[in-house]
């Protein structure tokens, strides 16, 4: 990959084109800048070839030469800064771009490519270090400052690009005052400095202000799409859009993705959940293998865990880069998650799920690491039931779920996955929860073996663990070790690390030797960890037991593991081979409580797309028999690609529109109540296997085709609530006794039944009845 490639800003990846091009010869930069024709301020831009103008033929700054040098190493001199100043630009250094600019001003026809190259650095900075930069009086911004001011009087060269950037840079460092300064004089520009992206930069950076309301962000982007009708934007962003191929990419260059990214994320952040989704719909229709990973990153931000997950699916289904911090977010939440479960078939579907996307991450050839396995194989713990329990298959389910993680781990390790401690972590955790002596001698002596490092969640694990089996030796091993390393280190031992050793040593008996090291290690202990330590030692529990959970037959039980069984071994055959498995064949299921009826059959769900995406009076050319079909990285052809799409999104809205329907209704009860909104539960109702779905005849109707495409309609066309939301990041944190989740997080009310809202159409007139849960009892989940 060319050294630029570095530089290409994840918030504006269609430059990406541009920078991959090799670094320019100095001879080519000894060349003075074309001028560019004028341009009158907000005239409509059309997409039509720029004349040429000559190179300059002004003389070189006469100080230059008078002082010893000629006319040839003036312009060697340039030609070696502006090669220097690239350099720092490739890989950022703030330092050396700052020491750089100064003389950079000093030089006549500067390329307008060094404006983006400039700005785009200072973006990535940001990027990598926002507690850094991202401060009102950080150096960089101070800088940031000067180069828009240098912009706005013309010693920098004019590039579009570098709009993108500096909007960009300001929006993730939360100057939100100066970007919008900043916009202002950009909108006034003419197209040497504004176009479409800018538009969509600006649109998201206004959006995450708050200070304006969607109606009015939605008329800035129909500005953006007016006053570039060169581009043909405002048609094929339209819904109704028709595609003159949907088996072909499309042809179009400079589609501004980043104008329709713009308006989603101000439609996501106000609650306009259902033309966000559309156009998320548009974009896929548009671009099946190619949008922007920021727009299925802000759906996995700022929408609850259910729809997050479908839209992960989403970009992993095309076979695309999938960033692996979005599987790790993902899984972390998931586990979260199964706190608010209390049926034990509710928290085998999401372990299920986890595999399912760990294998869907796989599939888009990425690289699995020790975090993602260790928080899946962790989860297992969470289904061994309490200590006490009279049910005669408590025995049963904990060998069924020890064997299966042993068989599981084993097979991957085997695969040629590395020893991750976070693999030992999970297995000394589910050891402990399990209470099985045999689990933990055997990973005990595996960790010796391999000589895997525990990180410091891990050397507190295994600490209790070691006291939960009364291993005297293990838990003097493993706190002789935390000692050291902080000690090595210079830190003080955190509380955790006391909290560890005082309920390993309750465990395993052992208090006489938290005495001596506290007396040892009185120092690295303050009030606060002496009370709560003091707690815990007389504390007469040894056990914490797992909160209870509904039960469910032996042999379900076994056939759940089972399934995870058989996606584990995908994943473990993409990890050996290296390659993707045969998605056609081999398939990854799109939403959590799958397997579930789909919204109707197959062949209507495609009579109705043909009806909606094709023109009658333009049908499409027909394909050659004899050419191979144009197909994904994943190897979906992409007719086929953009239909899944469609019908995933028509699904999941559906399925949205019951949940968010339900918690509006709980919204407007807490304010009638006078009741913080932060204490509102979103519903989430999971369903298996049955469902009412568009396909089930009525009595006397028979018109499912024609159920659904009304269906499909409405759910495009619903009116919803636009406005800024106090819960913007739905992220489940951990719960504390399985307390309430805070703003800004969300609590999740889990339901798991037979029956789903999502699955009758919804109507107008009864929104509130079709969203309501369910009235058996035992199916609910307690809040969290």
């Amino acid at each position: 990959m060319p050294p630029a490639a570095a530089l290409v800003c994840p918030s504006a990846p269609f430059l990406a084109p541009r920078l991959l091009r090799g670094p320019l010869p100095v001879a080519l930069l000894r060349l003075p800048c074309p001028t560019a024709p004028a341009h009158s301020p907000r005239c409509q831009a059309y997409a039509t070839k720029k004349s040429h103008v000559g190179p300059s033929t002004k003389p070189v700054r006469k100080h230059w030469v008078g002082k010893g040098l000629d006319a040839r190493d003036v312009r060697d001199g340039a030609a070696a800064l502006l090669s220097s100043f690239e350099a720092a630009t490739r890989t950022p250094k703030l330092h050396e771009i700052m020491n750089l600019y100064p003389h950079l001003l000093e030089l006549r026809n500067l390329p307008p490519q060094l404006t983006l190259r400039l700005t785009q650095a200072l973006h990535t900075l940001v990027r990598q270090n926002p507690t850094e930069y991202a401060t009102p009086s950080s150096s960089l911004l101070l800088f940031v400052d000067r180069v828009i001011q240098d912009i706005r009087q013309q010693r920098l060269p004019a590039h579009s690009g570098a709009g993108v950037h500096l909007l960009g840079l300001l929006k993730e460092a939360r100057a939100y005052d100066r970007g919008h300064q900043l916009w202002l004089w950009l909108s006034q520009q003419d197209g040497r400095y504004v176009n479409q992206f800018v538009y969509g930069a600006a649109i998201e950076l206004l959006a995450f202000s708050g200070k304006q309301t969607l109606e009015a962000l939605e008329a800035l982007y129909q500005d953006g799409l007016s006053r570039f009708p060169g581009t043909f934007a405002s048609y094929h962003f339209s819904p109704d859009a028709i595609l003159p191929d949907r088996n072909s990419p499309l042809d179009f260059i400079n589609l501004p993705i980043s104008l329709l990214q713009g308006i989603m994320t101000a439609r996501l952040l106000y609650g306009d959940w259902v033309n966000a989704y559309v156009a998320l719909d548009t974009a896929l229709r548009l671009c099946p293998t190619g949008i922007p990973t920021r727009m299925y990153e802000l759906f996995m931000v700022e929408r609850p865990l259910p729809e997050a997950y479908t839209v992960f699916l989403l970009a992993c289904r095309h076979g695309g880069d999938v960033k692996p911090a979005y599987l790790t977010t993902l899984l972390a939440k998931m586990r979260l998650l199964l706190h608010n479960c209390d049926s034990l078939s509710g928290r085998l579907m999401i372990i299920r799920a986890m595999a399912n996307a760990v294998y869907a991450f796989l599939q888009t050839r990425a690289t699995l690491y020790g975090p993602h396995v260790g928080v899946l194989f962790h989860s297992f713990s969470l289904l061994i039931p309490a200590k006490d329990s009279s049910n005669p298959w408590v025995t049963e389910v904990r060998n069924a779920i020890v064997g299966s993680v042993h068989k599981m781990v084993t097979s991957l390790v085997q695969a040629g996955f590395p020893p991750y401690p976070q693999v030992f972590t999970a297995l000394l955790a589910l050891a402990d929860k399990s209470r099985s002596h045999e689990l933990y001698t055997v990973i005990a002596h595996d960790i010796k073996a391999s000589g895997v490092e525990l990180n410091p969640v891990g050397r507190r694990v295994a600490l209790m663990t070691a006291g939960r089996f009364r291993d005297t030796a293990m838990i003097d091993h493993y706190w002789t070790q935390i000692a050291s390393l902080a000690e090595g280190e210079g830190n003080m031992l955190e509380r955790r690390d006391w909290e560890a050793l005082a309920k390993a040593c309750v465990y395993g008996d052992q208090k006489d030797y938290f005495h001596q090291q506290k007396i040892k290690l009185l120092h690295t202990m303050d009030e606060d960890t002496e009370s709560v330590t003091s707690k815990i030692l007389t504390s007469s529990e040894k056990w914490r037991l797992p909160f209870p959970i509904t039960p469910m037959d032996v042999p379900a039980f076994t056939a759940e593991l089972k399934a995870i069984e058989e996606i584990m071994s995908n994943i473990v055959a993409v990890h050996m081979s290296g390659q993707p498995l045969d998605i056609r064949t081999n398939p990854f299921f799109m939403f959590m409580d799958s397997p579930r009826q789909p919204l109707a059959s197959e062949a209507d769900l495609r009579a109705v797309y043909d009806e909606l995406t094709t023109d009658p009076h333009q049908p499409e050319p027909k394909p050659d028999p004899k050419a191979k079909p144009v197909t994904s990285p994943s190897g979906i052809p992409l007719g086929e690609l953009r239909f899944k799409n469609w019908c995933t999104i028509i699904e999941l809205m559906a399925d949205v529109h019951a949940n968010e329907a339900e918690f509006q209704r709980r919204v407007s009860e807490a304010t009638a109540k006078g009741e913080p909104v932060e204490s509102v539960s979103y519903p989430l109702y999971f369903r298996k296997d049955k469902g009412l779905v568009v396909a089930d005849q009525e009595e006397g109707d028979t018109d499912t085709k024609g159920r659904l495409k009304d269906l499909v309609r409405r759910l495009r066309n619903l009116q919803v609530p636009t406005q800024r939301r106090p819960l913007i990041h739905l992220t489940p944190s951990p719960p504390s006794d399985r307390q309430a989740m805070r703003n800004p997080s969300i609590r999740y009310d889990v339901h798991i039944g037979p029956s789903h809202g999502a699955r009758t159409p919804p109507s107008e007139a009864s929104t509130q009845a079709e969203a309501a849960p369910p009235s058996n009892p035992s199916s609910q989940g307690e809040p969290a």
